[in-house]
């Protein structure tokens, strides 16, 4: 998961401080008088004390640094400057006046002088708690980590209980990303004052960065519960729930912060990245602009707007994203893969392949190009080449993401090589890291959601809401497992004059999945479609057909080919009782196999274990039973493998299913100019062959875990 990490908001709770009091102990009974005013906060009695005690010693230079003081916590700083001038003309051997004026000098944003006056401080006293804290917090303002830790180390050991400076410390080891050490100093802080509002935060962020996001998440509940409004820590607990790997639980906090803080231009670009990787990509979209609008230049929103564009088969916009990252960041492998993938996706293969050239000529023997290199159909690599992309699969100091990859890489090279073994163990690898960078959780909700959609869709459900929903039977649902002929079917209604081609539409899931909220509803999809009415099935059904009417405004007929849609058959058919719905089917083997052998874009929890796999497609193939026992609208089923064995046949079938007239451009589907952006991008692009059908029987040794699932077996 090609997730952004949130930067860490440490927060320190104070600003610059002077030593109060800090005045040798004087002889004179006025001067200890007025020192005691001062620390009781009788700001008047402590001046009329100390101006008398100067009429009659005007060079007591203690009672100078005391009037400053008093100037100081009267709000007066200029006047304070002045003061601790004149206590320093008249001893500038004191550390303590030095390190006062400095602090002053800071508060007035006197930065140089401030900064020039506490190493005065430290020449005399070089551990000088206050000055060392001071001028720590400084450099840790401009980023000068190491050093600021340096002074504030010697903060603590001169003021081991000093809190202020035992938190200040732990945010320096926390910038230095120290988040271990970090963590115990602000526990210590913590032992001082377990109330301690900062250190709390700050501790929660450091054991979060520090890999201990379970942790965490308690400090991060319980700081809600007293500050709910603030956004930074939705947005921090956010990020922990990230590490936790609690995505649902982490999209919801992001939202909270952005609805108490819409221009935190960091939570829309998490909350965009996170959907994105999770497959929304229409909604990614929305928040990762925003982020964009808020911070124009940013690299890594840039990266991610690319990458969701991408996704979302907006290849123009992908290209637009990509050029002007890499504008800022040249040669960046993983953009330059999106701008390659995108010109791919629009059909400008030619031109990807001259950028992925010069690139290449710019950076030889670079790894991720390599990667992107092997992606090609034509590109035959020699032996030392892929065992680049071994060691680069295999080093742990890469990103899970860009590991990933590689390892499907390596299973498409070696199965192109017919190594059936090699490949089955390298997509093996690579479906293992992905299924350990997702929810855990997710796969047992799935599956419950599948058998409970069972329950809830029922003969007397359709019949008590018959005729409530909308009449047109304009929308043209494909559905079925992914890798099961869907971008096939697609084409070839595309190539038909009449249709408009939607690709795959995240416009149903988001009605399912905010139907509660729209119904007023406690409940959850699949349980809040029972709480529908005429009312909001047919205002949602117009919002989907004016989805539909952006893609295409004089189309008969469009396309929605989101495989996954086969679990909203039930909901489509309230909103449509008059769309057209083709149910894709393969081989269970075959369809199984290509799943695990495809890095796909988005979350499918069921995707990266074969066992899995198989108790998924079980549930699949139970629920579409289902729907053809108590659907109300006719279901047309599409095999694959009668499509590759007789074409036109199928095709016709297609048609007069969709009451579309027959045009002989469905045969050339091939030809078709159009944006595809799935992974079958290259085999739409070709004529129908049979070779591929029986490939799986190669790795038919391999499928016992899935077939193991497809029975309902354990284990």
């Amino acid at each position: 998961m090609a997730n952004n990490k949130p930067p860490t908001h440490l927060s320190m709770g104070q600003s610059f401080t002077v030593q109060s009091g800090a005045a040798p102990a004087a002889p004179h009974e006025v001067q200890a008088r007025a020192e005691a005013a001062l620390r009781a906060g009788r700001l008047a009695e402590a001046e009329r004390l100390l101006k008398g005690l100067l009429d009659s010693e005007p060079r007591n230079a203690g009672a100078w640094h005391l009037m400053g003081l008093v100037a100081l916590r009267a709000g007066n700083q200029a006047a304070a400057e002045k003061l601790l001038n004149r206590a320093i003309a008249t001893d500038n051997r004191n550390p303590d006046y030095h390190a006062t004026l400095g602090s002053i000098l800071l508060g007035l944003d006197r930065k140089e002088d401030g900064e020039a006056t506490l190493r005065n401080a430290l020449a005399l006293k070089p551990s000088h708690a206050m000055a060392n804290y001071n001028l720590g917090l400084l450099l840790l303002q401009q980023g000068h980590v190491e050093d600021a830790g340096h002074c504030l180390d010697k903060a603590v050991k001169a003021q081991p209980r000093n809190p202020d400076m035992l938190n200040a410390l732990g945010v320096a080891l926390a910038k230095a990303d120290k988040h271990q050490k970090a963590a115990q100093m602000f526990a210590r802080v913590l032992k001082l004052v377990p109330g301690h509002g900062q250190a709390r935060f700050n501790r929660a962020n450091a054991l979060t960065e520090a890999g201990e996001p379970g942790k965490a998440l308690p400090e991060y509940e319980a700081l809600l519960e007293e500050h709910p409004q603030d956004a930074d820590l939705h947005f921090n607990h956010a990020g922990a729930l990230v590490a936790a790997q609690k995505l649902a639980a982490a999209i919801k906090a992001y939202r909270t912060a952005i609805d108490i803080d819409p221009d935190s231009a960091g939570a829309h670009n998490n909350l965009g990245n996170l959907l994105k990787d999770r497959g929304f990509f229409e909604e990614a979209t929305t928040h990762l602009e925003k982020a964009r609008n808020l911070r124009p230049n940013d690299s890594p929103v840039l990266k991610n707007l690319a990458e969701c564009y991408l996704n979302n088969r907006n290849g123009v916009k992908a290209i637009e994203m990509a050029t002007a990252f890499l504008e800022r960041v040249p040669d960046n492998p993983e953009v330059l893969g999106v701008r390659f993938r995108a010109l791919r996706n629009e059909g400008r293969f030619d031109e990807a392949g001259e950028q992925l050239k010069e690139a290449w000529q710019r950076n030889p023997g670079s790894s991720e190009l390599l990667l992107l290199r092997a992606s090609l159909e034509e590109t035959v690599l020699d032996d030392a080449q892929i065992n680049q992309i071994h060691e680069f699969a295999e080093d742990e100091s890469r990103t899970v993401t860009t590991r990933t990859i590689a390892w499907f890489r390596l299973g498409d090279i070696h199965r192109k090589r017919a190594e059936p073994e090699r490949a089955f163990i390298c997509y093996d690898r690579g479906n293992r890291l992905k299924d350990h960078e997702f929810d855990g959780a997710a796969f047992g909700r799935a599956t419950e959601e599948l058998d409970a959609i069972r329950g809830v869709f029922t003969p007397e459900l359709f019949a008590s809401k018959s005729g409530m929903g909308s009449d047109s039977s304009r929308p043209i649902f494909i559905v079925g497992m992914p890798r099961s002929g869907s971008t096939l079917v697609e084409q070839i209604f595309v190539s038909h004059p009449d249709v408009a081609g939607g690709g795959e539409l995240e416009h149903m899931g988001r009605i399912a999945r905010e139907l509660g909220e729209t119904t007023g509803s406690a409940a959850d999809f699949p349980d809040s479609a029972a709480e529908t009415d005429a009312g909001v099935l047919r205002t949602l059904a117009s919002e989907y057909l004016a989805k539909l009417e952006a893609i295409s405004p004089t189309a008969r007929s469009v396309t929605d080919k989101m495989p996954g849609n086969f679990r909203l058959l039930g909901l489509i058919a309230l909103l449509y009782p008059r769309a057209h719905i083709i149910h894709c089917r393969r081989t269970p083997e075959a369809t199984g196999l290509s799943i695990f052998f495809h890095n796909f874009g988005g979350f499918h929890s069921y995707a990266y274990d074969l066992r899995k796999l198989g108790d998924y497609y079980r549930r699949y193939r139970r629920l579409m039973e289902h729907w053809r026992a108590v659907l109300p609208l006719p279901m047309l089923e599409m095999d694959y493998e009668d499509l590759v064995d007789n074409q036109e046949a199928a095709s016709r079938r297609l048609l007069e299913f969709c009451n579309l007239p027959w045009d002989d451009g469905v045969l050339r589907f091939h030809e078709t100019k159009r944006t595809v952006q799935t992974a079958s991008l290259w085999q739409v692009r070709q004529p129908l062959y049979r070779s591929g059908l029986d490939y799986w029987k190669a790795y038919e040794t391999f499928l016992e875990p899935f077939v193991r699932g497809l029975e309902g077996k354990a284990g």
